[in-house]
């Protein structure tokens, strides 16, 4: 099951780009690509699964320091989980609009949040319309 909808979501992805080169490298590689997107999406799971805010908050001090001294790889990797929690619409996705804010300040944590949860909803979006849509 997950499988197929890695599969699916990945030839989302190829059509709506429509990258002739890339094309062919993908469907060579579509299995490994599955296989990568599925064991990402069970350890995103167990470590959502253990997460809480009572956690964040004990090493609050150390994450701030982290986003102070590497801001575009603290930001882009919270882009990135933001976006995929978006998309597999996991609850959840206020405690991470708060830790935004708690870690990139008002203006910053609000625009990477905007900017992720637009990508994930378009995306899940265009994944229940074209793949889904007889299921729903």
């Amino acid at each position: 099951m997950l499988k197929k909808i890695f599969s699916i979501f990945l030839d989302i992805l190829l059509r709506v780009l429509q990258i002739k080169p890339i094309l062919r490298i993908l469907k060579r590689y579509k299995n490994l690509i599955v296989i990568f997107f599925s064991t990402l999406l069970l350890v995103l799971i167990v470590w959502l699964s253990t997460f809480s805010l009572s956690d964040i908050f004990s090493y609050k001090n150390y994450l701030i320091e982290l986003t102070q001294e590497q801001p575009f790889l603290t930001g882009s990797s919270f882009f990135l989980i933001y976006m995929l929690i978006s998309i597999i619409s996991i609850p959840g996705i206020t405690a991470f609009s708060l830790i935004g804010g708690l870690l990139f300040g008002l203006s910053k944590g609000m625009l990477i949040c905007l900017f992720a949860i637009n990508i994930g909803s378009c995306i899940a979006f265009l994944i229940t319309r074209y793949f889904l849509a007889d299921f729903f």
